[in-house]
């Protein structure tokens, strides 16, 4: 499983695998209830539109895929990227969808109309994730080159390079209050950015790669996955920069995932379980140190 994603209002959660498949978890029910097919390739990454409607999907096929939520049905094709895709994102309003590619480049795409908006180009090698601010104004993608871009979103226009990271960036996420960026890297570290002044402000030390990074809803909280660690999963608190807790260690990895997501309420965690490809486990975060719910 390579990634993970819950709807907004955390009744839904929806996944990406290996197995070309898109899969619509119910969250109270523990059960798989839809499969979306059409994918030719791995989905690396899943994305719900804010209003809860569509959901995007990228992957080894070089397409996008809109789904329609409620009828478990594909809506569109976005095509224009040459290569693998490894990261989707809605814009705050459902106007626009990033993508980001192996092919180096960031493209937004008009959702309603289904085409290309801009190509943006700045990035020299592979794009590995991209989010938009919760202002909307402003996208930020992050890459094999170690580099973190912003984009200004009307404009299109590339606004700082930040850099820092001495090895692959694969994952970023601004915090819900907008003032934080936080980007994960195969060199062991998370950094916490503070995207007015454009430097890090905070280096948090992990055992190994950084997969993954993911905000509680209040800001006050940040959770990494990392990989082949007894602490693969830490929780951070970003006022404090304190070690929150560490969930157990993952086993049976055969490759690294993406697959991390925080619900809405702020309570669950939901990552994969090593036990088989299309099984998520959701841990309950408001008392640390319960175990999984499968």
């Amino acid at each position: 499983m390579n990634s993970v994603a819950f709807s907004p209002d955390g009744r839904l959660l929806a996944s990406g695998s290996d197995d070309n498949t898109v899969r619509l978890w119910g969250v109270d029910s523990r059960q798989a209830m839809h499969v979306l097919q059409g994918h030719t390739g791995d989905v690396h990454s899943v994305a719900f539109s804010p209003d809860r409607q569509l959901l995007a999907s990228g992957s080894d096929d070089n397409t996008v895929r809109l789904w329609d939520v409620e009828n478990s049905v594909e809506l569109r094709v976005l095509e224009g990227h040459i290569d693998w895709i490894w990261g989707v994102d809605f814009s705050p309003d459902e106007h626009l969808l990033a993508s980001c590619s192996e092919d180096t480049t960031v493209r937004l795409w008009d959702v309603k109309m289904g085409r290309e908006v801009q190509t943006l180009r700045g990035h020299t090698s592979p794009t590995m994730a991209v989010a938009f601010s919760p202002s909307g104004e402003l996208l930020a993608s992050v890459s094999n080159d170690y580099t973190i871009r912003l984009w200004e979103v009307e404009t299109k226009r590339e606004l700082q390079i930040l850099e820092g990271h001495t090895q692959v960036v694969c994952c970023v996420a601004f915090s819900p209050d907008g003032y934080w960026l936080a980007s994960g890297s195969y060199d062991d570290t998370m950094r916490l950015w503070a995207v007015e002044k454009g430097h890090v402000e905070h280096i948090f030390q992990h055992s190994d790669d950084v997969n993954a990074v993911v905000w509680s809803p209040d800001s006050t909280m940040l959770a990494m996955l990392g990989e082949e660690a007894e602490d693969a999963i830490c929780l951070w608190h970003s006022e404090s920069k304190q070690k929150v807790s560490s969930l157990p260690q993952l086993t049976n990895l055969t490759r690294p995932t993406r697959a991390l997501a925080i619900s809405p309420d702020g309570r669950l965690l939901a990552t994969y379980s090593p036990e088989s490809l299309n099984v998520i486990e959701l841990w309950d975060i408001s008392v640390l140190g319960v175990g999984p719910e499968h």
